[in-house]
């Protein structure tokens, strides 16, 4: 009986001391949210402007974003020729499907409208020649 008041005693100081700390649950939609900084991150640095339609792409994601709590801002180009930026920008836009497949935005109206406006200006960008 003694052993287990003492064990007892010692979990509690630990408990009050912060030796024992519960795992930080992670917010609902983090990996879509990694995703879809990854898609922005690749429609950043496409070299071509696609008349807009990859900033308005981009736009629509940086919106999505905020309101599933996180923030992505930029605007760069790289250098890449005009069939790797097609190539790079139909990867993003596979990705974003894959999120608007997912759960966390099925239940987010404003977010899936605005992944699926990401996803029509990409497909706008790459008709452009």
């Amino acid at each position: 009986m003694r052993n287990a008041a003492v064990l007892f005693l010692m979990a509690m100081i630990l408990v009050l001391c912060g030796g024992v700390q519960a795992a930080t649950p992670q917010p609902a939609g983090t990996a879509e949210v990694q995703q879809l900084r990854s898609a922005y991150r690749t429609l950043e640095v496409a070299d071509h402007d696609y008349h807009g339609h990859r900033i308005k792409a981009m736009h629509a994601l940086h919106r999505a974003c905020k309101l599933l709590g996180s923030e992505i801002r930029g605007d760069g180009k790289g250098h890449q020729s005009q069939p790797v930026s097609d190539a790079e920008l139909t990867q993003a836009q596979t990705t974003i499907h894959g999120v608007l497949q997912g759960n966390v935005v099925a239940g987010q109206p404003k977010v899936a409208k605005l992944l699926e406006k990401a996803v029509e200006e990409i497909s706008l960008a790459l008709k452009v020649r």
